[in-house]
């Protein structure tokens, strides 16, 4: 009888050791949730390259402000004209 019971109590050891196998796999699923972050990351950088391009429009008018100043100088010299 005293066999019997060192028995029974060797085989309900080998309960919770199949129990931690499981956790070790719980663990591979926020693994791959990681990698998903890293592929959104990408996207704002293009965004970054599209700002630069939009830049370069109001470059453009301030060579043309240069030269609407052509014009009053060419009537400073008629008022020079109009005095003899």
């Amino acid at each position: 009888m005293f066999w019997y019971y060192l028995s029974s109590h060797t085989l309900s050891t080998e309960g919770p050791t199949e129990t931690e196998a499981t956790t070790v796999i719980s663990s591979e699923g926020p693994t791959e949730t990681e990698a998903t972050t890293a592929t959104s990351s990408e996207g704002p950088t293009e965004t970054e390259a599209t700002t630069v391009t939009s830049s370069e429009g109001p470059t453009e008018p301030k060579a043309t402000t240069v030269t609407s100043t052509e014009g009053p100088s060419e009537t400073e010299a008629t008022i020079v004209t109009s005095n003899y």
